[in-house]
């Protein structure tokens, strides 16, 4: 079986060269987040819009490694992504960092768990 960890210099290897159009895209979608936040409030859950606008620009897997299909973020430039969706609707931003959290924690487990846990698959993880 092929290890989804190359080298241990490849394992933590992390890129911000897509942050100025995450940014962009964040920033797009504040007035989206607004208007919609009623609705999150009374699902207690993400309006079905954003979440769609939130997977359809990849926001579940900021903090995921490159090597598994995410954008391989900084801490620095995913607090940045973060504070824009926090602009729209802080719950937003609580649900993002929740999700990507979970899923860059799946990337420090063996080989085996992550194929088990599917981040070889560019999936968000949680429970």
């Amino acid at each position: 079986m092929a290890s989804l960890v190359q080298s241990d210099a490849d394992a933590f290897v992390y890129s911000d060269e897509k942050l100025p159009h995450l940014l962009e895209q964040a920033k797009a979608l504040q007035p989206l987040m607004r208007e919609m936040a009623p609705e999150a409030e009374r699902l207690r859950t993400l309006a079905p819009p954003v979440e769609q606008a939130l997977w359809r620009m990849d926001a579940f897997s900021l903090m995921l490694p490159a090597r598994v299909g995410g954008a391989g973020l900084s801490l620095c430039a995913y607090g940045r992504v973060l504070m824009e969706f926090a602009k729209g609707d802080p719950s937003v931003a609580w649900v993002v960092q929740i999700l990507n959290g979970t899923s860059w924690g799946g990337t420090l487990a063996v080989d085996d768990i992550q194929i088990a846990t599917g981040l070889d698959c560019h999936i968000a993880v949680a429970a």
